[in-house]
């Protein structure tokens, strides 16, 4: 999807420190690669495509949190179904502070004029 190149570009183009970005591509979700390149980082984030199971399980794995967006399509609800699906097949013990949270996407700021008055402050 891109959105944390994304992030790290406007970051960038503002005058903020911009994050490294790793991409990875549809193999590199392999037992141990993850934990391997996030070594060499105090944070890591790991920005997943919707349904894809194995990518988000093995990112699911390796994680401390998860947050999972959903929109308020139905296709954003069974993409976010998808990645549920993967976080409840984990045969590794699940993540102890797994707590839900929703937040209103009006409200945030990523639409309408709402949005538009958010992204200005």
């Amino acid at each position: 999807q891109g959105t944390t190149r994304t992030w790290g570009e406007v970051a960038s183009e503002r005058g903020h420190a911009a994050p490294t970005v790793v991409a990875m591509g549809a193999t590199m979700h392999r037992a141990g690669q993850l934990r391997d390149v996030a070594r060499g980082y105090d944070l890591t984030l790991i920005d997943c495509p919707p349904r894809h199971g194995e990518v988000q399980r093995s990112a699911l794995m390796v994680s401390d949190v998860a947050v999972l967006p959903c929109g308020p399509s139905a296709a954003d609800a069974w993409a976010l179904s998808a990645a549920l699906d993967a976080y409840s097949e984990l045969t590794w013990p699940p993540i102890p502070r797994a707590r839900g949270h929703r937040f209103r996407r009006d409200v945030t700021g990523d639409s309408g004029a709402r949005g538009q008055a958010f992204r200005r402050t």
